[in-house]
């Protein structure tokens, strides 16, 4: 389980920010494109930089799993259009590096499937969101 110190009250926040860090870190490397984007995330949402920076850090000392569960649980406390909204900017996120790598992939599918959400509203959803690259 995430240290409840790091986690703030927004599910979204929390969840998006958890399943993020795995978009970014699935093929091993974090690129700056990778964090470039993810930044801009937070700057549409309103997420703290600093607070962003604190999350990656923190989330580099767990393992996957958990993250992912966390993450995934997080977005389950968020309304539909919230979860919605969450993977829209997760495939967005996939998108950066100019390929989306298998893990990327599978990662996505399996999250969307846990979550109840169909890969087409994601991406229709998706194509209401800035572009990141």
């Amino acid at each position: 389980m995430v240290n409840s110190n790091i986690l703030s009250d927004n599910h979204f926040n929390n969840g998006l920010l958890l399943l993020s860090y795995l978009v970014i870190a699935s093929d091993g490397v974090i690129d700056d494109a990778e964090i470039d984007a993810l930044n801009k995330i937070c700057l549409h949402e309103g997420i703290s930089l600093d607070y962003l920076g604190n999350f990656i850090r923190y989330c580099k000392v767990l393992p996957e799993k958990e993250v992912y569960n966390q993450g995934l649980d997080e977005l389950d406390l968020c309304d539909t259009g919230e979860r919605l909204r969450a993977f829209a900017w997760l495939y967005r996120l996939s998108e950066v590096d100019g390929m989306m790598h298998i893990k990327e992939v599978r990662f996505l599918m399996y999250s969307l499937k846990r979550a109840g959400m169909e890969f087409g509203d994601v991406i229709s959803e998706k194509d209401k969101l800035p572009v990141l690259i």
